[in-house]
């Protein structure tokens, strides 16, 4: 059985080796293999060429469809020009089909230089704002337009940013905009979802503004002053328990900051009380014993010598042992 580099354009022409094509892709994408995604890619690139499209159209469409879809795994390994092309034309087809662009750009900015991905990223969001493919099947009307449109993927995003602007948008902000405008109460389920993930994306892409990077560390740096206590602030009267202790003055309530540099409605956390904790008691000490055992003159004048007892006397019939020897 040959290999898929050595079939020809007519041999994959074929219903079976088409089916063997998807089966491979399908394993790609699954498990995301990027450099063999690339190499099978060019592959086909090479070999669904114009003579394919005139001698199957319809299958060649398919091809090409497998080829966008491969280029998109292997994202990380393309040109700056090959991306934006994808970009402009087949953005919606890597969605549609639930591939993580998300991640895969994530891993596109570990891999080039700082200063490269800021510039690309840029050229990104042109060709974006440029894609014509159609998601939904209901003319939108841009916001202050009067005038419907077709619901092309560069409108949505025009009407999306004269809604809330041009700045990055946080997922309140998008909630809101897919839940109360009126376009997108055209789009089905699959459709509207579609968009969600197109919105956050885009917004991703953009790049933070030097207000709101100022704005960040601004929040972010402490300024050392002391903060005012307001009347509502006032320290509330508390039961006293042991000695009375200073309480720590009440902290305010300030509107945080989250990644995108916007308000959050939830409020920083208190900081936690230092408990009161009752000083321990002074050890008591006990009274003196009061009983007195009485000393003798003689327990003061330290060890007594042993009292001398009277040499036992010689009496009766008993030899003197010294006698034996004289004799």
């Amino acid at each position: 059985m040959p290999s898929l580099a050595e079939l020809t354009e007519k041999e994959l022409a074929l219903p079976e080796n088409y089916e063997k094509v998807r089966t491979a892709y399908f394993d790609c994408v699954d498990q995301l293999l990027v450099p063999e995604s690339r190499r099978f890619a060019d592959l086909l690139d090479k070999k669904i060429g114009p003579s394919f499209q005139s001698l199957n159209p319809d299958l060649y469409q398919k091809y090409q469809r497998i080829i966008v879809l491969l280029k998109f795994i292997s994202l990380i390994t393309l040109d700056e020009a090959s991306l934006i092309k994808l970009f402009r034309f087949h953005l919606l087809d890597a969605f549609s089909n639930n591939i993580d662009l998300n991640e895969r750009m994530t891993g596109r900015m570990y891999f080039l230089p700082d200063t490269v991905f800021e510039e690309e990223r840029l050229h990104l969001l042109d060709a974006i704002k440029e894609n014509n493919q159609k998601l939904g099947s209901q003319p939108i009307v841009l916001k202050g337009d009067t005038q419907p449109v077709a619901p092309l993927l560069k409108y949505w995003l025009a009407d999306y940013d004269r809604t809330l602007g041009p700045e990055k948008q946080t997922d309140l902000q998008r909630q809101q905009y897919l839940a109360q405008n009126n376009n997108v109460k055209t789009l089905n389920p699959p459709e509207k979802d579609i968009l969600a993930k197109v919105f956050q994306f885009y917004d991703n892409l953009k790049p933070f503004s030097l207000a709101e990077i100022d704005k960040y560390f601004t929040q972010a740096e402490p300024t050392g002053a002391p903060q005012e206590e307001t009347p509502e602030q006032a320290a509330v009267p508390t039961i006293p328990v042991g000695p009375t202790v200073e309480r720590p003055p009440i902290m305010p309530l300030v509107p945080r900051e989250d990644t995108f540099g916007s308000q959050s409605s939830i409020p920083t956390p208190l900081p936690t009380p230092t408990p009161v904790v009752s000083p321990a008691p002074a050890p008591t000490l006990k009274p003196a014993d009061t009983y007195k055992e009485p000393i003798e003159e003689k327990d003061l004048t330290g060890p007594q010598k042993p009292i001398a007892r009277p040499a036992p006397r010689l009496s009766g019939n008993i030899i003197d042992l010294k006698d034996l020897d004289n004799r």
